[in-house]
């Protein structure tokens, strides 16, 4: 499992993607950019085939991204390492309920 945890540990470091946290403004999402909240245009959901709600919905999903890799990166290296669950749930808890209400909440 240590072999896993630092396989995962590479993977976040070697990632290729916009750094976060991204924002979501409207049909939107920003990266930063040198200290810039709105530095990078992420993803543009202007020109989505859905309805307005759907389009805002997705756009705070993918703004969340970031969040919900980290920590899901997070978990895998407390179960890799060999953690106890308890260590887990103390540990990350609040910032996964953060992540998913970034991702769910308007």
């Amino acid at each position: 499992r240590a072999e896993q945890g630092q396989e995962t540990r590479l993977a976040m470091e070697n990632t290729k993607h916009a750094p976060g946290p991204w924002m979501e403004s409207s049909f939107e999402v920003w990266s930063p950019l040198n200290g810039k909240r709105f530095g990078k245009v992420v993803a543009n959901l202007r020109r989505a085939e859905a309805p307005d709600d759907e389009a805002r919905a997705n756009a705070r999903l993918i703004a969340a991204a970031p969040d919900l890799l980290e920590v899901a990166a997070m978990v895998l290296e407390t179960i890799d390492g060999g953690g106890p669950v308890v260590t887990f749930q103390e540990a990350h808890i609040a910032q996964l309920r953060a992540a998913i209400a970034k991702a769910t909440q308007p």
